[in-house]
């Protein structure tokens, strides 16, 4: 049972790292080929175009997702398929941002949806972690401590995730009004709406063992 129990270990470890390169690699083409679908914009000396300042909050968002993440597996090693999934949608969602710099209100829904599944990320390894410790049920309130416990270890994520939700409904209900007030060619609305998303990015990021 013990050498069972060993070469499980062993096989868990073996895909968790196999994931972890496969996410890395992902990641790394995510940059390259962003890199090379906006050099129009990373390289016009001419104009300060606002898509270069969203290109920037792009930027800052993926960057901040890949060293977090590493900070991540470092103190969760283990990766189950589930989790790996939610890593794909996550991914699949770093690319689309990347490829919907010209499209603001785009990139607007963008962030709110990933902070959702980072925290679905944080839930499905919580459950699994959760169910593989023996735990003694002579307390009925068990379950409500483990929530509440989970709630006190991520209400950053909770907090940050509500204030991008709010952000973009406040942006796509007051956004016609400023239209005819640009800066640069585009709305006021749209500067300070990317503006707000960077400082709030650069804030959540700055312990980055949380992620993105």
């Amino acid at each position: 049972m013990r050498e069972d129990s060993n070469t499980k270990k062993y096989s868990d470890k073996n895909s968790s790292e196999l994931y972890e390169l496969l996410l890395d690699v992902i990641f790394g083409m995510i940059i390259a080929t962003s890199w090379n679908n906006n050099k129009a914009i990373l390289f016009d000396p001419n104009t300060f175009k606002f898509e270069a300042f969203t290109l920037l909050l792009v930027y800052v968002t993926v960057v901040a997702g890949w060293i977090g993440y590493h900070f991540i597996i470092k103190k969760r090693p283990d990766i189950n398929p589930y989790i790996f999934f939610i890593d794909l949608v996550i991914l699949f969602l770093y690319w689309y941002l990347v490829n919907s710099v010209g499209f603001f209100s785009i990139i607007i829904m963008l962030l709110p949806m990933i902070f959702v599944f980072i925290l679905l990320w944080d839930i499905v390894y919580d459950i699994s972690l959760y169910k593989s410790v023996t735990r003694p049920r002579t307390d009925p309130q068990s379950h409500l401590k483990v929530m509440r416990g989970w709630i006190a270890s991520h209400w950053i994520r909770i907090i940050f995730l509500a204030l991008f939700i709010v952000q973009a409904l406040i942006y796509f209900n007051i956004e016609n009004d400023f239209k005819s007030n640009l800066l640069y060619g585009r709305p006021i609305i749209d500067w300070a709406t990317c503006s707000t998303s960077l400082i709030m990015v650069i804030a959540y990021s700055k312990d980055v063992r949380r992620g993105i």
